[in-house]
């Protein structure tokens, strides 16, 4: 019987996979500002294209799979509050990073001091909304 302890629901699998990726992100955010302020802007680039890739299937893979909750499983009301909240309070935020990603991912964009100040603002903004994401909207699934 001390078998099916060791299985873990699906919801607590995803919130693991997805802190794993904040994880990461937050690990490319720091080399590309070591890189960009270390003078080595090939590096940083290709950093901000991995950041970029990472992102964007992190964010689509959250997008799915809230979805999936809310439509196929039997979830308390203030859990479906939660995740809309989550949803419409991280869009503009959500748009706004992939946008900054995509454009300064392109090889013909210079990596100018107008591109640090908006990624260090940016990156103030998702380790908010990361931290907020993972104690509050995380901690929620993971009881399931």
């Amino acid at each position: 019987m001390a078998f099916f302890g060791l299985l873990k629901s699906k919801e607590k699998k995803l919130v693991i996979k997805w802190e794993k990726d904040h994880l990461a992100m937050v690990e490319l955010a720091g080399k590309i500002m070591t890189a960009y302020t270390g003078g080595k802007l090939v590096v940083a680039k290709n950093h901000i294209r991995e950041l970029g890739s990472l992102a964007s299937s992190h964010v689509m893979n959250e997008d799915i799979e809230f979805y999936k909750l809310m439509k196929h499983t039997q979830l308390d009301p203030s859990t479906i509050t939660s995740i809309k909240d989550f949803q419409a309070g991280f869009k503009k935020v959500k748009l706004a990073l992939l946008t900054f990603l995509a454009k300064y991912g392109k090889e013909d964009v210079p990596l100018t001091e107008e591109f640090f100040e908006e990624f260090s603002e940016i990156v103030g903004v998702l380790s908010e909304r990361i931290e907020f994401e993972e104690n509050n909207l995380y901690e929620l699934l993971k009881v399931r």
